[in-house]
């Protein structure tokens, strides 16, 4: 995955000149197609779907800064930042309290379909992020469309 996020990145810095709300569509979509990807039981199309997965995250942090950076007002710029570091942050927490409830016994996951739920978990930012995207953000960034 951290291969993805890389070349997420990598691309991401030339996607987003594109345009700002398109960038946001695309890593969400990307992000769902990956997510479809790791719910096939083949273990070369998870490892696939993992590294779009990264494809989608490196692309969605390249995006997301430029977006609140040119949409912020300057007083509130730190404290947006801020916001979005703060929300990032808390990723490590939630799954580390996931694992707790997870079953160490390797025999569950081989013989249920439970690692699928916690693979299901990200779909629910990527539909937050689609509707904040469809409802809030009606246009592009005015910094991308002097451009």
């Amino acid at each position: 995955m951290v291969l993805g996020i890389t070349f997420g990145r990598l691309y991401g810095a030339k996607f987003v000149n594109k345009g700002r709300k398109l960038c946001l569509l695309a890593s969400v979509f990307v992000g769902f197609v990956a997510i479809a990807l790791m719910m096939v039981l083949n273990i070369y199309v998870f490892l696939l779907g993992r590294f779009i997965y990264g494809v989608a995250a490196g692309l969605f942090s390249s995006v997301g800064p430029r977006y609140v950076e040119e949409c912020s007002p300057p007083q509130y710029l730190s404290l947006f930042f801020t916001i979005y570091t703060f929300g990032i942050s808390l990723n490590r927490p939630f799954v580390m309290m996931a694992d707790l409830l997870v079953p160490t016994d390797p025999t569950v996951f081989a013989t249920t379909n439970a690692w699928r739920y916690f693979i299901l978990v990200p779909t629910s930012f990527g539909v937050f992020c689609l509707l904040g995207t469809f409802l809030i953000v009606r246009h592009d960034t005015p910094m991308y469309l002097i451009t």
